[in-house]
């Protein structure tokens, strides 16, 4: 039942990565936490890592249906932090530049 994405063939088995979707992600974690499998159990029946599980169920606790967004894309938090970064960087140099011209206009009067 597992929905999963195989790497490209032809590559050597320790660059085969399974992708699982992110609905199958839910699915399993609701069910472990809920009692209804067991991370051991599920390890086994979907050939994933036994630690893989754990990271999921910590993703989702934390998300919740945010959560999996991705190879690659950011969690909701991250982004926020990393655009509110950005605005910073941007008006300490907007304010830079004000404070040369504030002492540019003061020189030429």
């Amino acid at each position: 039942m597992a929905v999963r994405k195989d790497t490209k063939k032809g590559e050597t088995m320790s660059h085969n990565r399974s992708k699982y979707e992110k609905e199958f992600k839910v699915k399993l974690c609701k069910n472990i936490i809920s009692g209804k499998t067991k991370v051991g159990q599920a390890s086994k029946e979907y050939n994933i890592q036994r630690s893989t599980i754990p990271r999921w169920i910590a993703e989702y606790n934390k998300y919740k249906n945010q959560a999996f967004t991705g190879h690659g894309n950011r969690l909701p938090k991250e982004v926020e932090i990393e655009h509110l970064k950005q605005r910073i960087k941007q008006l300490e140099m907007e304010n830079d530049i004000l404070k040369k011209f504030d002492e540019f206009v003061k020189t030429k009067k």
